[in-house]
């Protein structure tokens, strides 16, 4: 197979460029886009990204939301008059 030319000159620190590692969030982003079929950038980009390809639902959590916490009524104590 052969490679196209770069469109613009190669830097010269190219190999440490890419062996460098990246930092945590941007390796759990990039993990979360293979994962999901999502497109790795920005925010702003990956947005306007999915919508031209049809790929909203990769920007959505996949799991279902939380269930908002209901407090479970207490039984109400007797007032001390209805005491016995």
């Amino acid at each position: 197979m052969r490679l196209e030319a770069w469109p613009t000159p190669r830097p010269r620190n190219w190999p440490a460029l890419v062996n460098r590692p990246l930092p945590d969030d941007k390796l759990e982003r990039l993990r979360t886009s293979v994962k999901r079929g999502r497109p790795f950038g920005d925010d702003q980009w990956a947005a306007a990204t999915a919508a031209r390809l049809g790929l909203q639902s990769t920007l959505r959590d996949p799991w279902r939301p939380a269930k908002k916490d209901k407090a479970v009524p207490q039984p109400k104590s007797p007032a001390p008059s209805e005491q016995k």
